[in-house]
């Protein structure tokens, strides 16, 4: 994955051009958006809808529609809103203008992925309640999702950039309120 700090500053310009920070959301709202990534995480893994990445990988050689075919193999996906918490805690970050740096490892004592995705959630609760530690909490919630991807095998490059490129396939606010 490209430096991280980049791509916080990225994602963040993409979603100031489309439309996202017309009025400026406030932390709490942010930080509940990648909750809500998380929930649809969790419902995902509940319907057994796990990202087809080889198929989709398949079908992307024969040169057609990336955005039907995202549709069909990625969206919506166990690993698709893996990737898009991730994104949002990277917008984030660029939004604050967050040093992005390693964190410890050892986030996670559970061999349990839904409990893991509650300890993920717990930690970036505490953003907002522990202002004065808002960029190291932040910076431990980022690297949380990537341990979380190594420790599941979930490949989070190929998610956030697959993820990235469909975003900017879609409407303003990606027809959102918000």
């Amino acid at each position: 994955m490209q430096n991280l700090n980049e791509l916080a500053k990225e994602v963040h310009a993409g979603n100031v051009e489309r439309g996202f920070y017309e009025v400026q959301p406030t932390l709490k709202t942010q930080l509940m958006l990648v909750i809500t990534e998380l929930s649809e995480a969790v419902e995902s893994d509940r319907k057994g809808r796990y990202a087809r990445q080889t198929n989709f990988e398949i079908a992307m050689r024969t040169g057609r529609d990336f955005q039907d075919y995202f549709e069909h193999f990625i969206k919506d996906t166990f690993e698709d809103e893996i990737a898009d918490a991730f994104i949002r805690l990277l917008d984030i970050a660029g939004n604050y203008d967050a040093y992005i740096q390693s964190a410890l490892s050892g986030f996670f004592v559970n061999d349990n992925k839904i409990d893991d995705i509650f300890v993920m959630t717990y930690r970036i609760c505490l953003i907002s309640k522990h202002e004065e530690q808002f960029f190291r909490l932040l910076n431990e919630s980022i690297y949380s999702i990537i341990e979380y991807c190594s420790k599941y095998k979930i490949d989070l490059n190929f998610h956030v950039t697959e993820k990235l490129k469909y975003n900017s396939t879609r409407p303003y606010k990606h027809g959102k309120n918000y």
